[in-house]
């Protein structure tokens, strides 16, 4: 008897011991506050604030201009951010997915914004999110990846920032200058 515990030990121990009781494929992985993406299809490596304090992630746009296609309706903006000092400027058309209320710190009202689906490569591996379209001239990152997306893939560690493999999406870079 004592036998058959021991070795049912053994089994218990060995199976969660190499992961078999993880579910490998649904693991999260650890990022930092701040991480490099590459904003595709154009190519456009900046760095994102990962913010779990925000629900949806929101790019930076200007001139936004809204209007029917075939039937159907588009987004057109200017995606302006800082490179090394030098402001760049990047046209952007697309298809307009929704529009959100968005609560804002110390407003009564709720800003309605269009929502547009943007894809982007962050550590190696390609993603595809809903972003709000907002003036975030005012903020340090023009690009900000929220919590609904987050929670999907990643943990955030506060206390860290560019922790992925900084070449992982260099595949996906159309503009390094």
């Amino acid at each position: 008897m004592n036998l058959f515990r021991f070795l049912l030990c053994i089994i218990f121990i060995s199976y969660f011991s190499l992961g078999f009781g993880v579910d490998v494929k649904n693991s999260k992985k650890i990022i930092g506050i701040y991480e490099n993406i590459i904003l595709l299809p154009d190519g456009i490596k900046m760095p994102a604030k990962l913010d779990t304090g925000a629900d949806s992630s929101s790019i930076h746009g200007e001139n936004v201009k809204i209007y029917e296609k075939d039937g159907k309706k588009y987004v057109r903006f200017l995606f302006i951010w800082d490179k090394n000092g030098i402001e760049e400027e990047l046209k952007i058309e697309k298809q307009l997915e929704r529009y959100a209320k968005i609560k804002r710190k110390g407003q009564l009202t709720s800003d309605r914004r269009p929502v547009v689906n943007l894809e982007f490569c962050l550590d190696g591996k390609k993603y595809n999110d809903e972003f709000t379209i907002a003036d975030r001239d005012n903020f340090n990152y023009p690009l900000l990846l929220g919590r609904e997306f987050l929670r999907k893939y990643f943990i955030i560690d506060p206390d860290s920032d560019y922790i992925t493999d900084a070449n992982a999406c260099n595949q996906y870079i159309k503009d390094e200058k």
